[in-house]
Parts: structure tokens; sequence; C-alpha cells
């Protein structure tokens, strides 16, 4: 009886470590989404969904071509003349017809054209809903990229906690704080990786919805093509002679994810004169970061958190590429840091906001790197990550275990 009752103890220990240390997916996202929920609850007290938008007077004042978004002008928060990039999604998914008129470069903006329409859908057209509805629509995608990205992990034999370096990076944060696109796009590319690896009828799946994340935000494609050159190069023999057999599958492939933005893009060029290619890399490495010298507060934490990160994991993923882990993931880890980082045009670095949202793509290919590194490679990847997520102690944390304490005390008698 003792030693029956010794083996169960023991076997319930087992399978809780092995619960804490290889969690269901559904555990870790449903931590993630608690977290951010609390977040919000906490923001909202105190705020107004509207504030999340980020409206500049300048370009709600440029035109009365939209009775829906210039009637409330005068009972809009603003944050100052300029705003931030929020209030073009919050324009589209308010009057997608008008909206070209109250943006500095339509066709660009029109370019991310998901996120926006999907918060019109969820809001059922009606303006007065759209500030509440970009918020959950970010919260859901922060929801579903994480799990992705668990199952994903667990899939590969690795804990589903390193989904959470991802979810908690500032990064998604900034974009659910200022209603931009970029985490949408990439927990769009979260599911296309699993379904590329997993789903029946992977190819087909990954490829519309890496065709949907491009149409969120077009740095998706970096993952999309990465995908398309290890369709190219999947099977055994010479590099020719796979070629030759995946070409057909690969040209497929492509198609479906280039084709919607190739097409969008043209449709842009004829409404409004524009393909809405306004955005560039720079030809020097570091230019970026390196034109706003000497820096100010904002550039040196961009140091620390974005470049310094970033090119650890770009060490990180050229070691392993030169050890012989010529992985899709390896090559993706360093194409994004090269383009998102290490070639970021300017404007980007203006301050933390801009550029922490741009560069999510990094720390989720550093984290689909992670089951193919040794030790002493991952060694790199958990420096990024302390780096990533330490001032979510102090912007996250923190910040909302005090708003709760205050709240609890405050109701609290005498």
């Amino acid at each position: 009886m003792l030693t029956a009752r010794r083996t169960l103890t023991i076997g319930v220990a087992a399978r809780s470590r092995e619960w804490w240390v290889r969690p269901p997916a559904w555990v870790v996202t449903g931590i993630v989404v608690l977290a951010y929920a609390l977040w919000l609850g906490a923001a909202l007290r105190h705020a107004s969904p509207q504030d999340f938008i980020h409206l500049g007077r300048i370009l709600v004042n440029k035109s009365q071509a939209s009775a829906a978004i210039s009637s409330r002008a005068a009972s809009y928060r603003y944050d100052g003349d300029i705003g931030f990039d929020g209030q073009y999604a919050y324009f589209l998914a308010v009057d997608p017809l008008n909206a070209p008129s109250y943006m500095d470069s339509p066709a660009y903006r029109y370019t991310r054209i998901l996120y926006p329409m999907a918060a019109r859908a969820l809001a059922l057209g009606q303006p007065d809903l759209v500030p509440a509805s970009l918020i959950f629509v970010n919260l859901v995608m922060i929801g579903v990229g994480t799990a992705a990205l668990a199952a994903w992990l667990r899939r590969r034999g690795t804990s589903a906690w390193y989904a959470a370096v991802y979810a908690f990076y500032p990064g998604v944060l900034i974009t659910l704080q200022r209603d931009t696109t970029e985490v949408m796009a990439y927990g769009l590319v979260a599911v296309a990786v699993y379904a590329f690896d997993f789903a029946r009828r992977g190819l087909l799946w990954s490829a519309i919805l890496f065709a949907l994340a491009i149409l969120t935000r077009e740095t998706a494609a970096i993952f999309a093509i990465g995908y398309a050159v290890a369709v190219v190069l999947s099977g055994t023999g010479s590099w020719r002679e796979r070629l030759r057999q995946n070409w057909s599958r690969a040209a497929l492939f492509v198609a479906i994810w280039a084709l919607p933005i190739g097409f969008w893009k043209i449709f842009l060029r004829w409404w409004l004169g524009s393909f809405g290619l306004d955005a560039h890399i720079e030809h020097l490495p570091f230019a970026g970061i390196a034109s706003w010298y000497p820096w100010v507060p904002g550039q040196v934490e961009e140091v620390r958190i974005v470049v310094i990160p970033a090119v650890l994991c770009g060490i990180a993923a050229a070691w392993a590429i030169i050890r012989g882990i010529r992985r899709v993931e390896t090559w993706l880890l360093l194409a994004n840091v090269v383009v998102l980082v290490v070639l970021l045009e300017r404007p980007a670095f203006n301050d933390i906001s801009s550029s922490g949202r741009i560069t999510i793509g990094v720390v989720l290919a550093a984290v689909l790197s992670l089951p193919y590194l040794g030790v002493r490679l991952r060694a790199w990847i958990w420096a990024a990550a302390v780096l990533w997520l330490t001032p979510m102690l102090f912007w996250f944390a923190l910040p909302t275990a005090r708003a709760y304490l205050a709240a609890i005390k405050h109701r609290l008698p005498g």
C-alpha cells in the first residue's frame, strides 16, 4: 500500500515537473493574454481606448472629406500636432474610402490594409466602436501568435515557455499601446510557420497566411521569401536536382502569397497614384542609428533594447550557419537582423516606439532558431533576451502590479 502510494506521489511529481518544464501551449498563451488583459484593465482605468490611437491635430484637420472622421474633431483626445502611426489604422477603419484625405502617404498606409479592416469588421462599421476594436484585435493576435509559436516549439521538442520571450518583447507592448500593425502581421507569420511544418496541406495554408501577413505589414515578406527558398531546396541531391524537382511547388507557393500584395499595389497605383514604396534601407551598416549621434537618452535606450540584442542574435545566426546549421530558421534570423536593424532607415530610429515594434520580426526569428542551436549559441540568444525583457519589468509588470495594489488598497475599509 505504501509502495503504491509512494509510486503515485512520484508519478504526480514527475508529471507536475514535466508540465512546468514543458507546459502545454495553452498554458503559456493563457498567462500571456491574462497579463496583457490585466495591463489593459489598469491602463483603461484612467484612459480611453481613443488614447491608444495617438491622433495628431494636423492630419485630423487636413480635410473635411469624411463626416465620420471630421465630425469628431472637437472631441478627439490628441497626442500633439503629429500623433503616431495608429491614427492611419483608425482613419482606415472608420472610413476606408475617404481616409486618404487624412494621410501623409495614402498608398503607403493603405498597403497595411488587413489590421484596420479586421477592426472595422469587428466594430460592425460603427466609428464609435473602432477605438476599442483596434485594441481587441491586437490583444487577440498577441494570443494567436503566442499560441502558434508555443505549439511549434513543443512539436520541435523545446519548451513552450520560450514563446513568452516573443510575447513580452517591448515592441509587442508598444504595438498594443499604439494601435499599429506589427502584432497582427507577426502573429500571422507564426501561424504560417506552424502550418508550413505541421499542418495538413501545410504549403497551401502557410502561403495563404503569409499573404495575409504581408497585407498587414510588408516586412512579413522576409519570412515568406525564406520559406519559399526552403521549398526550393527541400529534399536530397544537388541544388540543381532539388530545383528541378521543387520549382513548380515553390512557384505555386510564391504565387499564392505574392499575387495578393502585387494586385493590391497595382490597385493602389491606379486609385491613389502610387505603389506606396516609401520605405527604404540604408546603404551602410548601422547608418540609421549612427545618424542620430550624439544620442539622446531615447537613442541610448534603442541601442540597448534593439541594436545590441540584434547584434548578439546576428552573431549567433552567422556562427550557426558557419558551423553547418543552415536551416531556414537560422537564415531568417540573420536576414531579419540585417534588414530590420543593421540596414534600418534613419526615421525608424527616432525613438523606441518606432524601432521597437519594427523589430518584432527579429525576436520571432530568434525564438524559431532556438531548437536548432547548441548551448553555446543559445547563450547569445539568452543574453539578447535579458536585454529585451528587462525593460518590461519597469514598463509593464511593476506598473500593472502597482495599479491593482492601489485599487485594492482603495477598496479596503479604513
